[in-house]
């Protein structure tokens, strides 16, 4: 029996699964809108996502990318890819958009008054860290119909934290709401649009080079995990986020093991 996204043209059943992670970040967008949380619990809600994307890159990304293009070949492109993210990350930095992931009260972002062209940096830089999740997803689908559980249920939990203290210090910065709600907004559709494109471009790679791919992948999430969310995570050092940042770890590892077992 066909399943409903099983009718679907390679490029849509991408486009699906990435609009299903990249729905995490209207998710945050909404949480930060509702609720106006204070860095403290920012902060913790940002090492379980953390930890989850740290879990899905060496969890699934990286056993992957060994797997299939060898464990040298692997590694020394998880490097390349973290290096290429240090780097854009860096003129991204000069730009005035360090701290786009930061929920303004620890450290507030940038404004425009501060340094002129920063809004349009931050929304450079949060579009630009959506585009490899939907890149793996892509390849994900093109390689064995869909991506894993894990993997899709990873990217959405990173997501969420990422635009609800994005969001919050977009709003002590004195961004307009238009603004904030066009930057995620435009960030969360990025994911589907990568995905399709990957998908299509990708679609008759090798394994070896999917693999290659998802260690690219893989090494640019981890840098902009270390860059970007664990600042947020750990800074006045809330009580237990190491913990918390575990528990996200490990609530990966788990629906990876139960994925695993199913099969």
């Amino acid at each position: 029996m066909i399943g409903p996204l099983e009718s679907l043209p390679v490029w849509g059943r991408a486009a699906t699964w990435g609009a299903l992670a990249g729905s995490g970040l209207l998710v945050g967008l909404i949480a930060a809108i509702v609720t106006r949380p204070a860095h403290g619990n920012i902060a913790r809600v940002m090492a379980f996502g953390a930890g989850a994307l740290l879990g899905t890159v060496s969890i699934q990304l990286v056993a992957s990318a060994q797997k299939h293009a060898g464990i040298v070949r692997a590694t020394v492109v998880l490097l390349v890819g973290a290096l290429l993210f240090s780097i854009i990350n860096l003129w991204l930095a000069r730009a005035g958009a360090k701290n786009r992931k930061r929920c303004g009260e620890c450290l507030p972002q940038e404004t425009e008054r501060d340094k002129p062209g920063s809004g349009r940096a931050i929304a450079i830089g949060t579009i630009i860290d959506a585009l490899p999740e939907g890149l793996v997803l892509g390849i994900a689908v093109a390689q064995t119909t869909a991506p894993t559980i894990p993997v899709v249920a990873g990217f959405f939990l990173a997501n969420v934290p990422e635009s609800l203290s994005g969001s919050a210090g977009m709003y002590l910065a004195g961004r307009s709401k238009r603004y904030i709600l066009s930057v995620w907004a435009a960030a969360s559709l990025v994911t589907p649009v990568a995905a399709a494109l990957g998908s299509v471009v990708f679609g008759a790679a090798s394994p070896m080079a999917a693999g290659i791919l998802d260690a690219l992948s893989g090494g640019i999430l981890l840098a902009m995990a270390v860059e970007t969310m664990i600042p947020e995570a750990f800074d006045r050092a809330p009580l237990f986020s190491g913990t918390v940042a575990v528990l996200g770890f490990v609530t990966i590892a788990a629906v990876a093991g139960l994925a695993s077992a199913s099969h």
